[in-house]
């Protein structure tokens, strides 16, 4: 069986220990689910990597339904260094959104530990960092979008393309993720 994205973010969360932060590290982690046949959702280009609306209509779903709770958090000291509001949004399972993962486990345990295995490996090799997931994402998107083996210079290129900024640093932290999740080889 393969999750809905909705299933997928409650699972994300409880994976991560209960609360994650940012939606953008949601984002990715349900992206690498994708690839790897856990999850379903579509994924397009979008500013901070492949985005999928069905992820972000997940998270508004889970919220509205008081699964997880939704904190906002603006760091005065990085809006001071910002031309634009900044801010993150954290979720935190509650007491419904324990019950709501228990019941999911139980009738997809494979993917949740799918799920769980991804999360793992994000946080031991990213700390969940939701940039380094981003560059990692990215870095997926466009080999899988091209079918060849690329170099770093190239994914750069295309990078530019895409309108991401990716540079060879990136690009290195990026594919030491994917190559922990088994998503590229060499």
């Amino acid at each position: 069986m393969t999750l809905s994205p909705t299933e997928a973010a409650v699972m994300v969360i409880d994976a991560a220990g209960g609360r994650i932060t940012g939606r953008t590290a949601i984002q990715k982690i349900i992206y690498f689910g994708t690839v790897r046949n856990a999850v379903k959702a579509t994924y397009r280009p979008h500013y901070y990597g492949p985005y999928s609306a069905d992820v972000s209509g997940a998270l508004q779903t889970i919220t509205s339904c008081h699964f997880v709770d939704e904190a906002m958090d603006t760091d005065d000291n990085r809006k001071a260094n910002e031309t634009f509001e900044w801010k993150r949004y954290s979720y935190t399972l509650n007491d419904e959104g324990h019950k709501v993962t228990e019941f999911l486990k139980a009738g997809s345990p494979n993917d949740y530990e799918e799920i769980k295995k991804i999360v793992d490996i994000c946080k031991k090799t990213a700390k969940l960092d939701p940039n380094v997931l981003s560059w990692a994402a990215k870095v997926h998107y466009i080999i899988k979008q091209e079918h060849r083996q690329m170099t770093y210079e190239e994914i750069s290129k295309i990078a530019e393309s895409l309108n991401w900024k990716l540079q060879e640093p990136q690009i290195t932290t990026g594919v030491n993720l994917l190559k922990e999740l088994s998503l590229v080889t060499g």
